[in-house]
């Protein structure tokens, strides 16, 4: 069952806009930025070779990552088993369910857990 890619770094940052320049300084495209007014974010991929960094721009003072630090966020990981390891996690006292199972704006199915001794690093799991 250990079938789990890690799929993408999640990073909170104050402005996507005023991060365009520089990373172009440096060859590297951010691209899809794309509005999600029902979490309130703003969300901009950058895509190196099999890397995918995800920023990620509060854009509502009620979005459930508004108090949380600018930096990183969350380690996304993809399932090809997404509800088994759902599942593992869900019974297993290790872990601390953060959000239940909901649609992301692709359509996927996702949920987010935590350790229970390393409650700082969020993991968001994407079904495949």
């Amino acid at each position: 069952m250990n079938n789990l890619k890690v799929h993408h770094i999640g990073i909170k940052v104050r402005s996507i806009a005023t991060l365009i320049l520089s990373f172009e300084m440096l060859k590297i495209h951010i691209s899809e930025i794309e509005d999600h007014p029902e979490v309130g974010l703003k969300i901009g991929c950058i895509c190196l070779n099999n890397c995918i960094i995800e920023l990620l721009e509060v854009t509502d003072e009620k979005s459930p990552m508004a108090k949380d630090p600018l930096g990183f966020n969350h380690i996304g990981l993809l399932s090809e088993d997404f509800f088994s390891f759902y599942q593992l996690v869900a019974d297993n006292k290790e872990y601390v369910l953060v959000y239940d199972i909901f649609f992301n704006a692709q359509g996927k199915k996702i949920f987010f857990f935590k350790m229970k001794q390393e409650k700082d690093i969020l993991y968001e799991c994407m079904q495949a």
